[in-house]
């Protein structure tokens, strides 16, 4: 169980970057939009399903520290 929860740490890990980058990259396209409404749509979709999983990892991992019955 302890190591299907360092997977899920680094896993996390890895999506709090990605949000990080989509971030970054959406700060840029509010401030001059270089692609299209749909390419900015899309991003900001993927941002919000980004954050949603990162919440479903955060819970994953809390549920393994409940100690069990």
């Amino acid at each position: 169980m302890k190591e299907l929860k360092n997977q899920l740490k680094y896993e996390r890990k890895e999506v709090d970057e990605k949000i990080d980058e989509l971030v970054a990259f959406l700060d840029i396209q509010r401030e001059r939009q270089t692609v299209s409404d749909t390419q900015l749509s899309l991003a900001e979709t993927q941002f919000m399903l980004l954050e949603t999983y990162y919440v479903l990892i955060n819970r994953r991992i809390k549920d393994l520290k409940r100690k069990r019955g």
